[in-house]
C-alpha cells in the first residue's frame, strides 16, 4: 500500500506534470497484414513527461513496488539536437485505474477526469463504441 507521503507526491506530480486519459487500443499490425486496426478495447492511461529522468525513475520505483508496472521511454517526437530529451513515464490498464483510485481523495486538477476513469466500465463502453447496446 502506498504511504501517505507517496500518495501526496504522486498526486502532485500527476496534477502538475501528468495526463490521465482513455486510450483506444489497436491490434498489432504485425499480426494484421501490416495494418493498424482499431480494436474495440479502451484502456485507462496515466503519463508524466519530464526532462529529468531520475524524477520519473522515482515514480517507476513506487509503481513497480505497489502495482508491478510502470515504464519510462524517450519521447522521440520532441527530440532535437539542441534540447534535452523528454522522458515519459506511463502506466495503463487496470493498474492505472487502481493508482488513480488511491489518489482520488488528494488529486485536485485531474480529479474529475480521474473519477470518470475509475468508474469507466471497459466492456460496456467498448460495446457502445462499436455501436452495440450497453
Amino acid at each position: 500500500m502506498l504511504s501517505e507521503p507517496e500518495k501526496a507526491w504522486l498526486a502532485a506530480v500527476i496534477d502538475g506534470e501528468g495526463s490521465v486519459y482513455l486510450q483506444r487500443l489497436y491490434k498489432n499490425p504485425k499480426y494484421n497484414g501490416g495494418k493498424h486496426i482499431r480494436a474495440s478495447r479502451m484502456s485507462v492511461k496515466v503519463t508524466v513527461g519530464n526532462t529529468h529522468r531520475p524524477f520519473l525513475e522515482r515514480m517507476r520505483e513506487i509503481t513497480q513496488r505497489e502495482f508491478g508496472i510502470g515504464s519510462i521511454s524517450v519521447n522521440r517526437s520532441t527530440w532535437k539536437p539542441n534540447r534535452k530529451p523528454v522522458y515519459q513515464f506511463a502506466i495503463s490498464g487496470e493498474k492505472a485505474r487502481r493508482l488513480l483510485g488511491e489518489l482520488l481523495p488528494i488529486l485536485i486538477i485531474k480529479r474529475a477526469k480521474a473519477e470518470e476513469l475509475v468508474q469507466y466500465r471497459l466492456l460496456k463502453d467498448a460495446e457502445r463504441f462499436r455501436g452495440g447496446k450497453p
